[in-house]
C-alpha cells in the first residue's frame, strides 16, 4: 500500500469506528430520550384509584433521570474507551515517524487496546450500577442457573459431565 492509501484507509477506520458509531448512537438514544420526556398524552392520563399501590408523583420524574443518566453514560464511555485509541492511529499514520520513540509506543498501544477490550464489558457494569431492575434480573438468572447446576451435580457421579 502507498502511503496515501494507508492514510485514506486510517481516516477510513476513524470515520466507520469512532465518528458513526457516535452519531448513531447520539441519534437513537435522543430519540429514545425526547419520547420519554414527552410521552404520549393518552398514555400518561391518572387514573383515579384507591389503592395504596400508586406510585408517588415524583417517581416518573426519578425514573426518566436515572434512564437519561445510563443512555448517556454508554454514549459517553463508549466515546472515551474508543476516542483515545482511534486518534492514537490517526497520530501514527499522519504523525512524523521520527519523532516517535518506539517503547512509549508499544506501551501506549498496549494500554489504548486494554481499553477497547473494557469497552466491550463495560455496558453490563454500567447496567449493574444504574439499574436496580438490571443488577435484580441478573441476580435472579444467576441464581437460577447456580441452583440448576448445583443440582445436575448432586444427581451425577461424573464431575466432568457437569463441567463440560
Amino acid at each position: 500500500m502507498t502511503e496515501n492509501e494507508v492514510k485514506a484507509y486510517t481516516v477510513f477506520i476513524f470515520i466507520t469506528i469512532n465518528v458513526i458509531p457516535v452519531i448513531v448512537l447520539s441519534f437513537f438514544y435522543i430519540c429514545i430520550l425526547w419520547k420519554l420526556w414527552n410521552p404520549d398524552k393518552r398514555l400518561t392520563l391518572e387514573v383515579p384509584t384507591s389503592s395504596r399501590s400508586q406510585k408517588p408523583k415524583n417517581f416518573v420524574q426519578k425514573t426518566r433521570r436515572k434512564t437519561t443518566t445510563m443512555l448517556l453514560t454508554v454514549v459517553l464511555v463508549f466515546f472515551l474507551f474508543w476516542f483515545p485509541y482511534n486518534m492514537f492511529n490517526l497520530l501514527l499514520t499522519f504523525g512524523n515517524q521520527a519523532d516517535f520513540n518506539i517503547d512509549i509506543l508499544r506501551h501506549a498501544s498496549s494500554i489504548l487496546r486494554l481499553f477497547v477490550l473494557v469497552n466491550s464489558a463495560s455496558n453490563p457494569i454500567i447496567y449493574n450500577f444504574l439499574s436496580e431492575k438490571f443488577r435484580t434480573g441478573f441476580q435472579t438468572i444467576f441464581a437460577c442457573h447456580w441452583r440448576a447446576l448445583m443440582r445436575v451435580s448432586a444427581a451425577s457421579t461424573d464431575a466432568e459431565t457437569v463441567l463440560a
